[in-house]
């Protein structure tokens, strides 16, 4: 007979039952039943949390090596070395009171031209925060992410500024040379035909005066200015790009007397439309008093010249807000003065010749 089978292993011992007791523990009762964690309540404001400061995108110029890299790497270092000096400079432009016009322009030249002499001139091709994006070997900026933008203000400002300056002088060099042409011509009678003696050249150079300047020279003059002004004028106050410019400028604080010069100019000019209609009122008379037909119709002719040119320029002054209604009556009735005295159109546009005997 066979032995009877082994009896089956004895149990584990009790000895690991503790340890699986205590890693089958639930969590202590403070860490399980705590409430989550909320970011609300009235010391919370309920945004995203702040996220790490990026660098805004800039664009400086790419330089091709050579004589261009090394001329650009010199002004890097002439920046360098003034890097206090040009904060300043932009801190000015930015931050300094201006109380006056005067004090703007005072301001405008003073930094502006030292900024230019330093790197950065207004106009230039690239904006004045791209090319203070300069970087050393390790990475960090030379000029801070908040000095690059003060660049970038700035030279919004001085760029506001340049065009205060720049169309001031201009607004006020054209309202000088037509008060100046006022002045001259205001010692003569705006009826005469001519305020030249016969015989003697009218006044030319620094001797030109009132009353030396002939009818025609004064008709001349006063009309070039009006076709030079007018559309100035209706450029810096009409055009949609200019009026932009303008309310920048005064969004900006900067203090200016623009719109007051072209108040000022307007009024000056249509003070010359009257000054040309009544000359031509003169030179009308004059013409009339020719005793030759031929010289008679070629003054009358070259006074209706006149009366066209100044018609335009009464058009443009009026869609400019000037009151032209006198000026524009008086040249509608030395037009008609004319009509006598310039002969009709015949078929085929040849002159009548109804009245040969007063040709002579």
């Amino acid at each position: 007979l066979l032995p009877p089978p082994p009896p089956p292993p004895p149990p584990p011992p009790a000895i690991e039952a503790p340890i699986a007791a205590a890693v089958a523990l639930p969590r202590p009762l403070a860490a399980r039943d705590a409430p989550a964690r909320r970011s609300t309540g009235p010391l919370y404001i309920g945004a995203a949390a702040p996220e790490a400061p990026t660098r805004k995108a800039r664009q400086p110029k790419v330089v091709q090596g050579g004589i261009e890299a090394a001329f650009r790497k010199r002004q890097n270092l002439r920046l360098r070395d003034a890097r206090d000096r040009v904060i300043e400079l932009l801190r000015r432009a930015n931050l300094e009171p201006l109380g006056s016009s005067d004090a703007l322009v005072a301001l405008f030249r003073d930094v502006s031209g030292e900024l230019a002499a330093l790197g950065l001139a207004l106009g230039a091709s690239e904006a004045w925060a791209d090319r203070l994006y300069i970087e050393d070997r390790r990475g960090a900026l030379l000029f801070s992410e908040e000095e690059l933008d003060e660049a970038e203000a700035a030279q919004s400002r001085l760029e506001a500024m340049y065009n205060v300056d720049a169309w001031s002088s201009q607004l006020k060099g054209r309202l000088s040379s037509a008060e100046l042409l006022l002045q001259e011509t205001a010692p003569d009678s705006p009826r005469e035909g001519r305020s030249t003696p016969r015989g003697s050249r009218g006044g030319s150079g620094a001797a030109r005066g009132g009353g030396t300047m002939t009818s025609e020279e004064r008709v001349k003059r006063a009309l070039k200015r009006l076709e030079e002004d007018v559309p100035y004028h209706v450029a810096l106050f009409a055009e949609p790009v200019s009026l932009r410019t303008l309310d920048g400028i005064d969004a900006m604080g900067l203090p200016n007397e623009l719109r007051q010069l072209g108040e000022r100019l307007l009024v000056a000019l249509s003070r010359l439309l009257r000054l040309v209609a009544n000359t031509l009122r003169g030179m009308s008379t004059a013409a009339s008093a020719q005793k030759i037909k031929a010289m008679r119709t070629a003054a009358a002719l070259k006074v209706r010249a006149h009366i066209e040119k100044g018609h335009r320029a009464a058009l443009a002054l009026e869609a400019s807000g000037a009151e032209v209604a006198e000026a524009r009556a008086e040249f509608e009735s030395v037009d008609a003065s004319l009509e006598p005295h310039i002969p009709a159109r015949g078929v085929g546009g040849a002159e009548s010749d109804d009245d040969d005997d007063d040709y002579y």
